[in-house]
């Protein structure tokens, strides 16, 4: 991104990601290892019913560690703000969504926040302009924030009253910050509204429970990709792997008498003795049968 922040050097950077950021993530990473046995407490023990909650996003995660730009400085100061380090989730949890190639990114604001924190979000970018919007906290002054995900975003709510939204809007001239909004489980209608008139871009859908997290993409009907395919071991079947990672992605959706055909004719001008050739050709996602379908000219 181009507006890196020059005003946290190479020498606080070190500091910050080697002696602040990596204890923090190896610490909370173990926790929740261990909580991931453990029953949930996002769930009723009387009813056992589940309070699960959906974010629908645009799957450019990214965490945000704040704390107080004194801390980083070798000598004792009194200046008054705040670094937030911006730094992408590098692999989503499904083969199916894109690997988040984006950069870490730092700003430096007056100081709003009265505590160290490590939150996780989304970021959104309209024109020039980016948003940032919170979906959880991991980490407060050094502690795990151990309670259910709905206290957690609570919480994130609470810090955000507090400091006032008008404050956080276009920081630097560049970035505002803000809640994301959620669901719960049992709403799954409104998740449809919601991402059918989201102002922006939203293809993806992340399911929380407690301090478990998976995201599902959501492939738009008009989503088109250059697929590897490949001849199957039966008639008309054909396999469908992801153009860059090889990722097998389910069996080809071929329509009719038209589209047989023409598989075969391009399977014939490129089959070689060893029976191992990928095709390489641009397919449409069909929705209906939830397969690609090869597109022909």
């Amino acid at each position: 991104m181009s507006f890196l922040n020059k005003s946290v050097n190479y020498s606080q950077t070190t500091v910050l990601k080697e002696n602040v950021l990596l204890p923090l993530l190896k610490s909370y990473n173990n926790f929740v290892l261990k909580k991931s046995g453990e029953f949930s407490i996002d769930k009723d023990v009387n009813t056992g019913i589940s309070y699960d909650y959906l974010i629908p996003n645009n799957n450019k995660k990214y965490y945000l560690l704040i704390m107080k730009k004194q801390l980083l400085e070798q000598q004792k100061s009194n200046s008054k703000y705040d670094i937030l380090y911006f730094f992408p989730d590098q692999y989503a949890n499904d083969d199916l969504l894109e690997k988040n190639r984006s950069s870490d990114f730092y700003l430096e604001i007056d100081s709003f926040f009265d505590d160290s924190l490590l939150l996780e979000g989304y970021l959104y970018k309209s024109d020039d302009k980016y948003e940032y919007l919170l979906t959880d906290i991991l980490v407060k002054n050094k502690e795990i924030v151990n309670v259910s995900f709905e206290l957690r975003y609570s919480l994130l709510n609470e810090i955000i009253q507090k400091i006032g939204r008008e404050k956080l809007m276009y920081l630097n001239n560049h970035m505002s910050i803000n809640i994301h909004p959620i669901f719960d489980d049992e709403n799954q209608n409104l998740v449809k509204i919601f991402k059918n008139n989201f102002i922006y871009n939203t293809f993806c859908l992340e399911k929380v429970c407690n301090f478990n997290k998976r995201r599902y993409i959501d492939i738009k009907i008009d989503k088109q990709e250059e697929k590897n395919i490949e001849k199957g071991k039966y008639t008309d079947v054909y396999n469908v792997y992801n153009y860059e990672t090889n990722n097998f992605e389910g069996i080809l959706y071929v329509k009719g008498i038209r589209e047989s055909q023409r598989m075969k004719l391009l399977f014939n001008e490129k089959y070689t003795i060893d029976n191992n050739t990928k095709v390489k050709i641009n397919c449409i996602w069909n929705q209906d049968f939830s397969k690609w379908q090869p597109i022909f000219n």
